[in-house]
């Protein structure tokens, strides 16, 4: 009985010694639904991979050549307290797409926005895997200066790496809407993403 309890004990402490798998903290699976009101005109990647529906009323800024790098489109709310950015991350091949780890494309994800922002930005909580359909996500959300941003990070059926970013803006002395509306827009965009 000693013995099987000394085991027991032994296992329990190297089980918390024991490397635990990065990876998302939780699986998530919403239906394709996206539950709010869409534009009926999407914005569309130069390789027109990806479809993305802007919440209705929103506006698309053409930002030009001012853009920054792999910038495909911003968008803003009608108030200008929320944007909405699709980035290009990498471009790749069909043949490619089963071979690319989301987890690994969002966490070097993260890691670029580091790199740029410096060590002001701040990652809030754990990475989720997020399926909607046929179609699956990664998605994160960091903090910089209290501002908390969302961002999820796919694979087109051509292979390119895209990552969507809901953002609170401080354009106007308005606030932002709450948290749990930046939350429902944003995964009514997702849901409604096409590629």
């Amino acid at each position: 009985m000693r013995a099987a309890v000394l085991t027991l004990v032994l296992l329990a402490g190297c089980a918390l010694l024991m490397r635990q798998p990065t990876g998302p903290s939780w699986v998530a699976e919403l239906s394709p639904e996206p539950g709010i009101p869409l534009s009926e005109d999407p914005v569309r990647s130069p390789g027109e991979d990806v479809l993305l529906f802007l919440p209705e009323g929103w506006i698309t800024l053409e930002l030009g050549e001012l853009a920054p790098a792999g910038v495909v489109a911003t968008a803003v709310n009608p108030e200008y307290t929320l944007g909405l950015v699709l980035v290009f991350v990498r471009s790749g091949s069909p043949g490619q797409v089963a071979t690319y780890d989301l987890l690994q494309l969002a966490q070097e994800s993260f890691q670029r926005r580091l790199r740029r922002t410096g060590a002001g930005v701040k990652l809030s909580g754990d990475y989720q895997l997020l399926r909607i359909g046929p179609r699956t996500f990664v998605t994160y959300r960091f903090a910089q200066e209290g501002v908390e941003a969302r961002a999820a990070v796919f694979v087109s059926s051509a292979g390119n790496v895209y990552e969507v970013v809901l953002l609170p803006l401080k354009l106007r002395p308005i606030e932002p809407p709450a948290p749990e509306e930046q939350e429902r827009l944003f995964t009514g965009v997702l849901r409604a993403l096409q590629y």
